[in-house]
């Protein structure tokens, strides 16, 4: 009679110690899933961040995009503008929404070629 206690306490035991064991490996996948879903969420808003400068700026016909990268969760823009006094004031009308952090002017003959810095918020 004790052989067939020891035995059955030692089954319920381990069973305990798997159960346990399950539980919190389980706990750790839902992590895991937690920070993937979060780190999946932030690449789409950026993705879908880029598509709408992009989609700004398309709108500008003589302005070119040089690049853009994001820090500090603020975008920052490296664009050109050329053409007439009138087309680049036009331009910069448009880009009302963000901030000219820098400029390098240039005029050559009638033509305007503004670099700017920007910064979006």
């Amino acid at each position: 009679m004790n052989k067939k206690i020891i035995i059955y306490l030692i089954i319920v035991l381990l069973t305990g110690v798997q159960c346990i064991f399950m539980l919190v490996n389980n706990n750790l996948d839902e992590i895991h899933k937690n920070d993937t879903l979060e780190t999946s969420i932030t690449e789409e808003k950026n993705a879908k961040y880029i598509k709408e400068i992009e989609n700004d700026f398309r709108s500008i016909k003589n302005l070119e995009v040089i690049s853009y990268n994001n820090s500090n969760n603020e975008w920052r823009i490296k664009a050109e503008i050329k053409g007439s006094k009138e087309e680049v004031q036009n331009a910069l009308k448009q880009l009302y929404v963000y901030d000219i952090e820098n400029y390098s002017l240039k005029y050559i003959d009638n033509n305007i070629s503004l670099e700017l810095d920007l910064v979006s918020n």
